[in-house]
């Protein structure tokens, strides 16, 4: 993943892409989205422990940018409204937005994470949980061994 405004997988020609929503599961916060391009084989895109979407279901454009800067980041969630009671220490350590600017919707993922596959996922009702704790939960968690 390339950090910067925008395009962060890189993906060429990233605007003619059509994204799809393969799957998503709340129990398990995780969330597939199909990318594709004319006859290319189709990438895939992973989100872990995903805390929020908002979008359609399908789109065209998978030039996605990461909202980095603090108080960027920050004001988005909290503009969200539903994070707003949420320790700012954990928003930003673990919190992560993925967006793609449309002027016709609003496309944003918060997420702990993102990996890019080439290969079909294979869903899994134990994927990458660890110690079955959400990231919230882990964080919590580390936060308590700190102040020990």
């Amino acid at each position: 993943m390339v950090v910067g405004y925008e395009n962060i997988f890189p993906i060429e020609q990233a605007d003619e892409h059509i994204c799809t929503l393969v799957w998503y599961t709340r129990s398990h916060r995780a969330m597939y989205i199909s990318a594709s391009h004319g006859e290319e084989t189709p990438f895939y895109l992973l989100f872990v422990e995903v805390m929020y979407f908002t979008g359609p279901t399908s789109w065209q454009g998978a030039n996605f940018r990461l909202i980095e800067k603090p108080d960027e980041h920050l004001k988005m969630l909290r503009t969200l409204g539903c994070f707003n009671n949420w320790p700012q220490g954990f928003l930003l350590e673990r919190t992560k937005i993925y967006a793609i600017d449309n002027p016709e919707f609003e496309i944003k993922i918060v997420a702990a994470e993102v990996e890019r596959t080439e290969s079909e996922p294979l869903v899994s009702v134990g994927i990458h949980k660890q110690r079955g704790d959400t990231a919230f939960e882990q964080w919590q968690r580390e936060q308590g061994d700190q102040q020990a």
